[in-house]
């Protein structure tokens, strides 16, 4: 059993709904391992972090937990899925080691000498480019740049819950169902990347 964490977004259905009156309901519905965001009307967050053995265990028990809390309530978004240079050198910083935003920038637009592989192309692309936080983890092991031994487990926790979620997300914006075998789902994404190593 591994602790994972993630973020569920869900609307309310009504915009005026507050959130704060869902609490009880939510820590009845098994949502005591989240912390729930209620800062603005007619939506609801909840910070989860989350006792399985898989991440899709996870974050399926989750959502359900909520649902049948308020089974009204439409999930919009998960996360962490999709993020920018800022935020990929605050997560590696805060959970393996100093990276500042210039770094991932020079990952990003090739601007270092020593890489195997190429950086993931942006998922989104523009002015402020955006990338799934997995496949820039998965970069970041296999071209040694987050090396330590000691957290490579925890990448490893992170990258399979952000595939996860990022099924997720893929359903949600493309209107469709989530894969009725979600976990088989994720490895399949995990596998044929970890096979490029």
């Amino acid at each position: 059993m591994c602790d994972y964490e993630f973020t569920l977004r869900f609307q309310l259905q009504d915009e005026n709904d507050n959130p704060e009156d869902y609490l009880d309901l939510l820590f009845e519905a098994g949502c005591d391992d989240a912390v729930v965001g209620v800062g603005s009307l007619g939506s609801i967050s909840l910070n989860f972090t989350r006792e399985s053995s898989t991440a899709s265990e996870a974050v399926t028990s989750a959502i359900q937990n909520v649902l049948s809390a308020i089974p009204s309530a439409i999930l919009i978004e998960l996360a962490p899925d999709l993020v920018n240079t800022t935020e990929i050198a605050d997560i590696i910083s805060d959970r393996f080691q100093k990276l500042t935003r210039q770094a991932v920038r020079k990952y990003a637009t090739g601007q270092i000498a020593r890489a195997k592989t190429r950086f993931p192309l942006a998922a989104i692309s523009g002015s402020q480019p955006l990338w799934h936080l997995g496949e820039v983890l998965d970069w970041m092991v296999i071209n040694e740049k987050i090396s330590k031994p000691s957290v490579i487990s925890e990448v490893n926790r992170i990258v399979e819950t952000t595939q996860t979620i990022k099924i997720f997300n893929t359903a949600i914006q493309q209107n469709t169902d989530v894969p009725d075998d979600l976990l088989a789902a994720a490895k399949k994404i995990i596998i044929s990347q970890t096979t490029h190593r």
